[in-house]
């Protein structure tokens, strides 16, 4: 029997979800470990909108997880003076001293990772991901 690739996709992400969360200090999911990356990456303020559609989820899931991050104390968000509407998040420090964690333990999962892989076929892999998603994203429009 043959499995869909996007069984093998998850099973792949979720493992490497799982290692890398080993590495930290205190377990956070895939999620988590992303929007902390993506507002660390960042020189403006992200909005909810803009985390959510970056992650591909629902706006309401994305206020359930910038709650708990904010519980957490990691982030915290300012209402948009311009629009009320929409609200700014934000790294606290408790975040950002977090960031340079997850980049190591990114890092060292990364290197078993790529273990015997050369840089011409991670390239090539990257590049089938890519246009896989361009195809689908075709197919959908």
């Amino acid at each position: 029997m043959q499995l869909l690739l996007s069984k093998n996709l998850r099973r792949l992400s979720r493992l490497y979800t799982r290692t890398i969360a080993r590495e930290l200090p205190v377990f956070q999911s895939e999620y988590f470990i992303e929007i902390l990356m993506f507002l660390a990456s960042r020189t403006s303020p992200a909005t909810q909108k803009e985390l959510a559609d970056y992650l591909q989820v629902d706006k309401s899931r994305m206020v359930i997880m910038v709650d708990e991050l904010t519980r957490q104390e990691y982030v915290f968000t300012e209402i948009n003076p311009r629009d009320r509407r929409e609200h700014f998040v934000f790294l606290t420090e408790h975040g950002n001293l977090l960031v340079p964690i997850i980049r190591s333990a990114i890092d060292k999962v990364d290197t078993v990772l790529y273990k015997e892989l050369n840089k011409e076929l991670l390239d090539c892999f990257h590049a089938i991901l890519v246009k896989m998603e361009q195809n689908l994203n075709q197919t959908s429009s």
